[in-house]
């Protein structure tokens, strides 16, 4: 199982505009909600059946939901970059360049959206969080300045 209690080693833009480091962020935050949805419902399941204490994790469950989705997202994003990044055909991996800044836009938007959880977690801390919505900022200048990388 991951371990949802570790911190994230990132800090620089340049750090949180790498794929690898955005997927374990999301691996991260998936790991922890569940953890979180379970706690509650052992601590629901204390005092009442099985049943009544599921119905009132429903929102946790929810959230978790949600943020496997974001995870699966990212993570099949990235692994069809990879693919790309290995093709024989040149122009092909010529995509892979616009597809990342755009699989790095995306990861970067929704941690901005979803800071509470990152944050709540521990796996961010507010500094953190301010150089991801910074990021999102120089992603999208960058391609302002380059729209050959759209």
């Amino acid at each position: 199982m991951l371990d949802h209690t570790s911190k994230c080693a990132a800090r620089t833009m340049a750090d949180f505009m790498n794929p690898a480091v955005l997927l374990e962020a999301y691996a991260r935050r998936a790991a922890w909600v569940v953890a979180q949805a379970e706690r509650k419902l052992a601590a629901m399941e204390q005092t009442l059946p099985f049943d009544k204490a599921w119905n009132k994790v429903g929102w946790e469950m929810i959230r978790a939901s949600d943020a496997h989705c974001y995870l699966l997202l990212v993570n099949s994003f990235y692994g069809a970059i990879q693919r790309i990044e290995t093709d024989t055909d040149l122009r092909t991996r010529q995509l892979a360049v616009p597809l990342t800044r755009c699989l790095v836009l995306f990861a970067l938007h929704w941690m901005t959206e979803h800071a509470v959880d990152f944050i709540s977690s521990g796996y961010l801390d507010a500094a953190q969080a301010e150089v991801v919505r910074d990021a999102v900022r120089e992603v999208m200048d960058e391609g302002e300045k380059n729209p050959e990388l759209n």
